[in-house]
């Protein structure tokens, strides 16, 4: 990629919404973030199928500060915070987990309000498309 003239890459990561990710870290030696995160442009945080998704009122807030803290930790620049979210009620291990039209533009707004993410990201396309709401 150092060679490449169009530098046009970007490194991503979607870890699970738990601050640090069992398997990518931070804050653990050794693991892909805590050893690299200053290299990585974008995280996907994966804000559903766990405990601190964005229905879940201060655990999510409080884990999106944990993530954002930690982007903002690396240096030169830490990576965008995206909050991933399911496309559909059947893009996630439960309904709980889904946020309907009206929610989402809500969480857009918070989005806006906290420096260092990046925007939404929703999971999956072939889902969303077919996720037909009032017609």
């Amino acid at each position: 990629m150092d060679n490449d003239p169009k530098r046009n890459y970007l490194i991503t990561g979607a870890p699970q919404c738990p601050y640090p990710d069992h398997y990518l870290g931070p804050e653990r030696p050794g693991s892909g973030l805590e050893d690299a995160g200053q290299l990585v442009d974008h995280l996907y945080i994966q804000f559903y199928n766990n405990y601190c998704h964005t229905g879940a009122g201060k655990w999510f807030i409080n884990t999106l500060n944990q993530w954002l803290a930690f982007s903002k930790r690396m240096k030169p620049k830490g990576p965008l915070i995206f909050i991933a979210l399911p496309a559909a009620t059947r893009a996630s291990s439960g309904a709980q987990y889904y946020r309907p039209p009206d929610e989402l533009t809500a969480m857009y707004q918070v989005g806006q309000i906290f420096k260092g993410i990046g925007g939404i990201m929703l999971w999956d396309v072939s889902l969303d498309q077919n996720n037909v709401i009032n017609g």
